[in-house]
């Protein structure tokens, strides 16, 4: 199964590392040409003109942001992007496991109680949501828990967040020290220092997000992630398209060609046996071909103007009851 949720946090992290030395170096850029200013002017009245979007400008103190470019801005630069690294990787555990839920749901199976309404579960049951509902009721849950509650549920699949060589504790650090700057500005507190003496942090004083620390983090996510993305694919193997020819020709007189695409949600609205809204025409004898792969689908069907209909609505319809989505048409010209 290819994952898109990795490569999307993989581009994530990318920019992230660019922006961090784009920056950084714009920084030092800025020390150097300001100190150079300030020697040859003076130094109360010196400014540097910024230009925003829309061709703002402002005006800003140079004695301020030179030497706040050397000692106030990188590290808040890291900090800020540590929480982001954070959120990026968090965001790729809990998008992949939605996507996984495309091929299977197996993985939503537990002994866990819900508590509904009878009008709420009539309400899913006649919307084919059921499904949806708990993958989403999960997804939630792991979010607002929490790494710790995400490593526990991927465990449950028997897989271990951790690649080889990064244990752990590692991710757990990271994502504690971001929890910190989150919440307290970065200042460690006992609990932190108790579970992490090796840090040599002390109670009441800002953990540093130094360069080393910030770039460690975004390789150990990155392998993380690498290797979580190898075993789903292992665990949920890329499925392919079965093919299914229909009783319609392409040879034959087609006034009207559609392609459809989408998801089977529930029901068969695609069985040949159907049949179309005049009571008479079954789906099979207006299909071209037909192709599945797991809950997706497409469907070529060729007819004159009245079948072009039946099949349209027949299609509209099953959308509109929710045993599709995500439907798409393209009318194909021959």
């Amino acid at each position: 199964m290819s994952v898109t949720a990795y490569r999307t946090f993989n581009k994530t992290i990318n920019r992230i590392t660019v922006l961090y030395e784009v920056t950084v170096d714009s920084y030092r850029l800025l020390y150097d040409s300001g100190r150079e200013r300030l020697k040859k002017g003076d130094p109360a009245t010196a400014t540097h003109e910024i230009t925003l979007e829309g061709k703002r400008t402002l005006k800003r103190r140079l004695t301020q942001l030179t030497f706040h470019a050397r000692d106030v801005y990188p590290p808040l630069l890291r900090s800020t992007l540590l929480i982001r690294l954070v959120a990026a990787y968090e965001a790729f555990l809990t998008d992949a496991l939605r996507e996984v839920a495309d091929h299977s749901s197996d993985f939503l199976k537990s002994d866990q109680h819900l508590e509904l309404s009878q009008e709420h579960l009539l309400s899913l049951a006649a919307e084919n949501g059921i499904e949806e509902f708990i993958l989403s009721k999960t997804l939630r849950s792991l979010s607002s828990g929490g790494f710790k509650e995400i490593a526990k549920f991927y465990g449950k699949m028997n897989i271990d967040l951790a690649p080889p060589g990064i244990p752990l504790r590692d991710l757990e650090e990271i994502h504690d020290r971001r929890h910190l700057y989150v919440h307290r500005g970065g200042i460690a507190d006992e609990q932190y220092c108790s579970k992490y003496p090796s840090s040599a942090a002390s109670s009441g004083e800002r953990l540093p997000v130094d360069e080393a620390y910030l770039l460690a983090s975004i390789k150990h996510f990155e392998e993380s992630a690498r290797h979580v993305q190898k075993l789903l694919d292992t665990k949920f193997p890329e499925s392919q398209w079965v093919y299914t020819q229909g009783l319609q020709k392409l040879s034959g007189g087609l006034d009207y060609m559609n392609l459809f695409s989408g998801k089977v949600v529930s029901g068969t609205p695609l069985d040949f046996e159907s049949v179309l809204s005049d009571s008479s025409t079954k789906l099979g004898s207006l299909v071209i071909w037909s192709a599945r792969k797991k809950k997706e689908f497409k469907l070529l069907v060729g007819g004159n103007a009245t079948q072009a209909t039946l099949y349209s609505r027949h299609i509209h319809i099953a959308e509109i009851n929710g045993t599709l989505a995500n439907v798409a048409s393209e009318k194909l010209l021959r």
